[in-house]
């Protein structure tokens, strides 16, 4: 009975990802080299890592486990003017920032910085 009592009751988060620039600037597309040296999304419950989808118009969704979650990727982004920049997210890297994910669906805003 114990393997039954949960029965029902959804394990996954429908995640959408939004990423905001300081300048403003609109985000057509960024694409996360998921193989790269520091880019993660890591569930801290199960150690589990997800690969980052291409963004597109500034956002992407994924399907994970409801969790506890750091995240962190430098990646390249064309903005909608036409122009490319290199882009950090840096502000859920560790326990102390990291994201909640326990609703059924739910949006996190990633706020990038700009790499010269």
């Amino acid at each position: 009975m114990a393997c039954t009592k949960n029965a029902g009751q959804n394990i996954y988060c429908d995640l959408t990802l939004e990423v905001s620039l300081p300048s403003g600037a609109q985000i057509a597309a960024l694409t996360v080299d998921n193989a790269g040296a520091g880019n993660y999304f890591r569930n801290l419950n199960t150690g589990e890592e997800y690969d980052f989808p291409v963004f597109v118009n500034g956002k992407c969704r994924m399907r994970v486990l409801k969790g506890v979650y750091v995240l962190g990727f430098d990646a390249l982004a064309g903005l909608a003017d036409g122009t490319g920049l290199r882009v950090r997210s840096a502000e859920h890297t560790t326990m102390l920032y990291a994201v909640s994910l326990v609703e059924d669906t739910e949006t996190v805003t990633l706020n990038l910085l700009e790499l010269r």
